[in-house]
């Protein structure tokens, strides 16, 4: 990230080239091969004789990863470092967080993209879409925990996104098709992908893809955007630190041993809990009522003959 950049964004006024020298140890002249490396960005920065540098407007339709930390830094309750790392286009931020581990990876860090070619969701099905409109970002997260605990973190990312959602949304019907993809009124809005590295039985980092449609027009019947039910634009800059601050703060709970409270969360919002569904498991399809969860995850189908509870698999609402 620039630190020049972040130094004016958090500025209301203008900054000379002395004092951002200053601050950050480098030359005026440096500081003019970085405001000149920002404009290249597409930022409008004034320029006046004796104040200094101010940014007068961004760019439209871009992730800016200087102004995703500010956003974030200040929703988090205490500080916390995490790095966001802006790509135009990559195969896959999931794919790039786990070559990145192998250089080595001591903190949150957050990858995004505005074009994702290589992408993958769950069941290995394609996940695409539309640059300057949607989210397509994956969040690694180090850890030091069994991978018997892997399951609480797709429920906690779940419940993350799906609360942030509905707090953008709340006259909507937001829940979460078991057992992570966002749903507002049966319509489709985000997939997320859970992978993790491990070492021997021990994670060591968890990787969550999250791919969100925000301000695209889908003509759809299963899927829908958030623009599509608010019909306004969201800021995404704002979208993505409000989501990773609810992931870090539904983290804390999971490592102050309050677990309970994000599972209990997520199971009040799953979709078709209740219902008659069928799932497709890859070894054929089983219909029955969708009767509860496990407290490891599992979801529990009544057929006619008995209980059966599956881990992985696709649920589908049965319609006559």
């Amino acid at each position: 990230m620039d630190a020049v950049l972040r130094l004016l964004l958090e500025s209301n006024d203008y900054l000379s080239g002395e004092k951002i020298g200053k601050i950050l140890n480098i030359t005026r002249a440096g500081v003019w091969k970085h405001i000149e490396k920002i404009r290249e960005r597409g930022f409008e920065i004034s320029s006046v004789t004796r104040k200094g540098y101010k940014i007068i407007s961004l760019p439209e339709n871009m992730i800016i990863p200087e102004l995703v930390s500010l956003k974030l830094n200040s929703t988090l309750e205490k500080d916390l470092e995490i790095e966001v790392v802006y790509f135009d286009k990559i195969p896959s931020t999931n794919t790039w967080l786990k070559e990145r581990a192998v250089r080595g990876l001591d903190k949150i860090c957050v990858a995004v993209t505005d074009e994702q070619f290589g992408g993958r969701g769950r069941l290995k099905r394609g996940w695409s879409s539309i640059p300057g409109k949607d989210l397509t970002f994956s969040i690694g997260i180090p850890l030091d925990r069994e991978i018997s605990e892997f399951y609480k973190f797709t429920i906690l990312c779940a419940t993350s996104v799906r609360k942030t959602v509905a707090e953008i949304l709340p006259e909507k019907n937001v829940k979460i098709k078991w057992p992570n993809d966002i749903y507002i009124n049966e319509k489709k809005v985000c997939g997320i992908l859970s992978e993790m590295i491990t070492q021997e039985n021990i994670i060591e980092l968890i990787i969550i893809g999250i791919g969100l449609n925000v301000n695209s027009h889908l003509s759809l019947e299963n899927a829908t955007s958030i623009m599509d039910e608010r019909f306004d634009d969201v800021d995404r800059n704002e979208l993505l630190a409000k989501i990773i601050a609810q992931i870090i703060h539904n983290l804390s709970l999971y490592n102050e041993n309050k677990f309970e409270l994000i599972y209990n969360d997520w199971k009040s919002n799953l979709l078709w809990l209740g219902d008659t569904v069928f799932i497709e498991t890859g070894f054929g399809r089983v219909e029955g009522v969708f009767s509860d969860v496990r407290p490891d995850g599992g979801v529990v189908i009544a057929t006619s003959q008995a209980d059966r509870v599956f881990y992985s698999g696709d649920i589908v609402k049965f319609r006559r």
